[in-house]
């Protein structure tokens, strides 16, 4: 494009000279009349090739970038283990992540039709200015690498002030995460105010690194404008001076008007996008910093697929949580949230783990489902090392029932079989439905299986929640069934019907069962007692209340708050 103006101004050039020169003499009219139709001419294709150009843009690089940019971020979010996820805050992942591909993108579409524009016309400014008078162009490239040095320097100085400005905006990300997240939580305790301020506090640091970068950023700029605009008269006043002394002609005078200010132009544009060049550069080395973060649950090259099935065993284990900075501290023997723990789940068996909270319950469910790995001992299934199992058959071998389920903003057909690949057919989800004691609640709905629950399942109650988070566990037929304190958060109705649906879904597979409340697992054919990581006991909830005093003592405690 570019070129095609630098055509149209010569040739408009020429026609100046023809008038200055020729202006009274009709035999130049043939030529300048030509000079006029090729000028117009180069016009039109430009504008053909600039429709050319917005259907490549339309085509593949407006939504398909995007498209492409996503699909790739959110591949490889899902790469790492939920032992990641649940150690690093998902606001700031996904501020990172989203201001990284915002910034590639950006940075695509500047570079196509702002760097590349812009460095062309600087570069066949200079050309022409060379071609108009040497003197011209050795001054305009000399201004030009002046800039760049310059330009340099500055992007040294602004980088560690813009990564800082950057961190936080993470930590603007992750506060208005929280709010919006928790806004029933602030609302029902009256922390409209207090939230408020602590917004306000970490968007003020934003706002003062910002300025603190941007400001020495902002003067650098309009030094260089100034230093520009004087040089360009300048050089200006010393084409009339040639004019004058008639070095030149009044066409290349219109020349140097024309591309000393598109040389002028375009300096000024890779100033200006300076700004924007240096924010994205820091999200994008942010990004890909991220995405380039190794998951930390690593599957052997040829891990085993099938077979695997059986009993469970961990052999004296020990596992802490990683820190954010993923380091453990294994040097330090005390804190361990699982200490030197060996059990055996047999095949087929429902087992329950009970304990005061942060006795380990939990933490047990998510090294079954390889979430984390023991920092030290050995998990086996069926005799096989956890780590030589292929991580996706494991998870499609286990069906998972939280304390809170989570829901996507879908029909509860489409939640139901969301761990399946193929749709379920009515029947199915029928036979299902029986099982985790949905049927009735379903004949409620106006819309039945196709009914949308709403963003987190709001438009339904706890205990149906549950319900619909046992059906999906079912949908998969899995070998092995958790229930991680999924009756805890209910009514005593809605657990009844909980702990029934439960109690028939678990019949003939491995069933964990992990909860607070200890009536609710007295049928389980063993009992885990856990106390500080360690196991202090096991057996029959009749065997337990002989030989284990700190089961008693649960037991007491539980009856002594449910009278009171």
């Amino acid at each position: 494009m570019t070129v095609i103006d630098a055509i149209n101004t010569v040739l408009l050039s020429k026609i100046f000279d023809l008038i200055q020169k020729h202006s009274t003499d009709t035999n130049y009219l043939d030529e300048s009349i030509l000079l006029v139709l090729v000028a117009a001419i180069s016009v039109i294709f430009r504008i053909l090739v600039s429709r050319y150009q917005n259907i490549i843009e339309i085509k593949r690089l407006d939504i398909a970038i995007s498209n492409h940019l996503n699909h790739n971020s959110i591949s490889k979010y899902f790469n790492f283990s939920n032992g990641q996820h649940i150690n690093e805050h998902s606001g700031i992942k996904q501020s990172i992540i989203t201001s990284g591909f915002n910034s590639i993108q950006n940075q695509i579409h500047t570079f196509i039709y702002v760097t590349i524009p812009a460095g062309s016309q600087l570069l066949i400014a200079t050309t022409i200015l060379f071609w108009i008078h040497p003197v011209f162009g050795f001054s305009y490239l000399f201004f030009g690498a002046l800039f760049w040095v310059s330009l340099y320097f500055f992007n040294k100085f602004l980088n560690p002030r813009i990564k800082q400005v950057t961190e936080y905006r993470n930590q603007t990300a992750k506060t208005i995460t929280e709010l919006y997240r928790l806004v029933f939580l602030i609302k029902n305790e009256v922390g409209e105010d207090k939230s408020l301020k602590e917004l306000d506090k970490v968007q003020n640091l934003h706002q003062s690194s910002y300025e603190k970068a941007w400001i020495s950023g902002n003067n650098w700029m309009t030094v260089i404008r100034i230093a520009m605009t004087i040089f360009r008269y300048v050089s200006i006043l010393f084409g009339v001076i040639l004019l004058f002394w008639g070095y030149i002609g009044a066409g290349a005078i219109f020349l140097i008007f024309n591309w000393s200010a598109n040389f002028i132009n375009s300096v000024w544009i890779l100033t200006d996008i300076q700004k924007q060049f240096i924010t994205d550069k820091i999200n994008i080395e942010k990004y890909f910093e991220l995405l380039n973060v190794e998951p930390d649950i690593k599957e052997v090259e040829d891990p085993i697929r099938e077979n695997f099935v059986g009993d469970i065993e961990f052999k004296s284990v020990y596992f802490k949580y990683p820190r954010r900075d993923n380091s453990v501290g294994l040097e330090e023997k005390k804190d361990w949230i699982l200490n030197n723990l060996s059990f055996k789940i047999e095949r087929g068996k429902k087992v329950a783990f009970v304990g005061e909270s942060g006795s380990g319950k939990s933490t047990i469910a998510n090294l079954i489902r390889r979430a984390f790995d023991p920092q030290s001992g050995q998990i086996l299934f069926n005799g096989i090392d956890l780590r030589v199992i292929e991580l996706k058959k494991l998870l499609k071998a286990i069906g998972s029932v939280d304390q809170d389920v989570q829901l996507f903003d879908k029909s509860i057909r489409q939640n139901i079989q969301f761990g399946v690949e193929e749709e379920l057919t009515d029947e199915k989800l029928n036979s299902i439905s029986k099982l985790a004691r949905l049927d009735k609640f379903r004949h409620k709905l106006e819309s039945g299986w196709d009914t949308t629950v709403g963003e987190r399942g709001l438009k339904i109650s706890g205990g149906e929640k549950q319900r619909i988070g046992i059906a999906r566990a079912m949908a998969k037929d899995p070998e092995i069934l958790i229930f991680d304190e999924a009756t805890s958060a209910l009514d005593t109705i809605s657990e009844g019907a909980v702990q029934k649906a439960i109690d028939e879904v678990s019949l003939g597979k491995t069933s964990i069962v992990i909860a607070h409340r200890l009536s609710t697992v007295k049928n389980c054919d063993k009992i885990f007692v856990l106390k500080e990581g360690e196991l202090v006991g096991e057996g029959t909830h009749a065997e337990l209340l002989i030989n284990c005093s700190y089961y008693q003592k649960l037991i007491k405690e539980q009856i002594s708050k449910k009278e009171s």
